[in-house]
């Protein structure tokens, strides 16, 4: 009979264990850190990487390198947690909750929300530039390309090429077409990199 009890207390115990880390691991979902939008995806080493947009966290170009302030952003204003330099007239903007930036206005040049990449056990937020990077095959004519998707050129290099879209909010999807409709190697869009908090 203490053997049967005592296998039942184990059982009791790790089953009371799951649900508690599953209440927490529910919790921490809503805690507002990550808020998920739209699915997307990324081609990368021939797989699709798939992607969601964050927008409570976005890159903001501005002209010049001047700070953005809470001013420049009108209807946002009190949902800004923090404003931070990523380099080369780039900013970090975090919100407190989901906001639409696609239509911005005075020093700010244009705003990408965020993407987490989900493939991974952890989800990884990355901010994008506006610009995308391909390799071209053989026979490819990069001129019809960077026309058809409007593109300029910022770097050409001897396997590669960096271009910025005139578009900067959909580099994503440019990035995708190109890749999958195109004559070229590989397309991805540019990130910045890994960036969880400041």
């Amino acid at each position: 009979m203490k053997t049967n009890l005592s296998a039942l207390q184990g059982f009791l115990l790790i089953l009371l264990t799951a649900l508690l880390f599953s209440c927490k691991k529910d919790n921490m979902a809503d805690s507002g850190q990550i808020k998920r939008g739209k699915e997307t995806y990324y081609w990368y080493n021939n797989k699709k990487i798939p992607l969601y947009y964050d927008n409570t966290v976005w890159s903001v170009k501005v002209n010049g390198n001047t700070e953005p302030k809470k001013a420049d952003f009108p209807s946002f204003e009190n949902k800004i947690t923090q404003i931070g330099s990523l380099g080369n007239g780039f900013f970090r903007v975090d919100f407190t909750e989901p906001v639409d930036l696609r239509s911005v206005s005075g020093s700010i040049l244009f705003a990408i929300p965020s993407v987490v990449k989900t493939k991974y056990e952890e989800s990884t937020r990355v901010l994008l530039t506006g610009n995308l990077s391909l390799s071209l095959k053989e026979n490819a004519d990069l001129e019809a390309i960077t026309s058809k998707y409007e593109l300029t050129i910022i770097e050409k290099g001897a396997y590669s090429v960096l271009l910025q879209s005139k578009n900067p909010i959909n580099v994503i999807e440019t990035a995708n077409t190109i890749y999958e409709k195109e004559d070229v190697t590989w397309c991805e869009p540019e990130f910045f990199g890994k960036f969880t908090t400041f």
